[in-house]
C-alpha cells in the first residue's frame, strides 16, 4: 500500500509540474532604497530603488526591468554579488536586452551566471526579466541598468531586486501531513 501511494505521489509530481505555470506577482514587493554595494561602487552615489520580494519555490518570477521608454538605451542585467565583489559593472552583465528587444546571455567566465544557465532559466524583454523556475540555485539578488554602451552604466536607472524564496514543494507537504 505504501509503495502504491508513493508511486501515485511520484507520478502526480511529474504530471503536475508541466501542467502548471505558477507565476509570482512581484507587484507586492516592499519598495525600499539602498546604496549600491554599500556605497563602494565608484560613481554610484546615493540611494537607489530596491524591491524586497518573496517568491514561492519552483514558481516563475516576473521582475520589471529598468526600462524607462528610452529607445536609445539597452538594458543590462547583473547578478548583484558579481558587481559588489568586483566593485565594477565592466564586462560583468550576464544578460542584455538590445534596442530591438532581442536578448542575449553572455558567455563570460568572470560572472556567476553562465550563458547556459541564463538561456535555460531566464527570459528577457525590455519590460521584464522572468526567472522561469526559481530555486536556491538561482541568484536571489539582481540589479539592472540602462546604457547606450557596455562600458558605462547609467546608475540613475538602477533597480535592485532582492528575492526571498519561501515554501517547499507542494507534494512534500502532502506526504508529511498523512
Amino acid at each position: 500500500m505504501s509503495v502504491q501511494l508513493n508511486l501515485y505521489i511520484f507520478l502526480g509530481i511529474f504530471l503536475y509540474l508541466p501542467l502548471t505555470a505558477v507565476t509570482d506577482d512581484m507587484s507586492n514587493c516592499l519598495n525600499t532604497s539602498q546604496t549600491i554595494c554599500a556605497g563602494t561602487l565608484p560613481g554610484a552615489n546615493g540611494f537607489y530603488p530596491q524591491y524586497e520580494c518573496t517568491a514561492n519555490l519552483f514558481s516563475s518570477v516576473n521582475l520589471s526591468s529598468c526600462d524607462n521608454g528610452d529607445p536609445t538605451m539597452a538594458i543590462y542585467w547583473f547578478w548583484y554579488d558579481d558587481v559588489c565583489n568586483k566593485n565594477t559593472t565592466r564586462n560583468l552583465f550576464f544578460a542584455a536586452v538590445d534596442l530591438d528587444n532581442t536578448f542575449r546571455c553572455r558567455n563570460r567566465s568572470n560572472t556567476n551566471i553562465t550563458q547556459e544557465f541564463c538561456e535555460n532559466e531566464y527570459n528577457f524583454t525590455r519590460q521584464t526579466m522572468i526567472i522561469k523556475n526559481i530555486t536556491k540555485s538561482n541568484s536571489q539578488k539582481y540589479i539592472c541598468f540602462l546604457s547606450n554602451n557596455q562600458a558605462s552604466m547609467n546608475y540613475t536607472s538602477a533597480k535592485i531586486y532582492s528575492i526571498n524564496i519561501s515554501g517547499t514543494f507542494p507534494y512534500i507537504d502532502l506526504i508529511q501531513n498523512e
